[in-house]
């Protein structure tokens, strides 16, 4: 996929952008690379704690997995960073 290398070749230059560990992560999920793209948002997060638009799609990710009680703590964690993302995502 076209859009990982690119992303990938991105991080090389500059690791520490957590927008770019985000999006790679979104596209890993279309991807179906579940553990790939968690460790994306991991990276992310560990970048920006409050990114969260990165915690709620390792939520995302998480549910799509199972279990629930992890995916929800990181979509409560999102919602406490950004009461308003959820309405911005519709």
């Amino acid at each position: 996929m076209k859009s990982l290398e690119l992303y990938s070749k991105a991080l090389e230059i500059n690791p520490k952008s957590s927008v770019t560990w985000h999006n790679k992560g979104l596209t890993l999920i279309k991807a179906k690379r579940m553990d790939e793209a968690i460790n994306c948002f991991d990276k992310a997060i560990s970048i920006d704690k409050y990114y969260s638009k990165a915690w709620y799609n390792k939520g995302i990710c998480l549910e799509m997995q199972a279990p629930m009680e992890n995916a929800q703590i990181c979509l409560i964690k999102a919602r406490k960073l950004d009461p308003f993302l959820f309405l911005k995502l519709n």
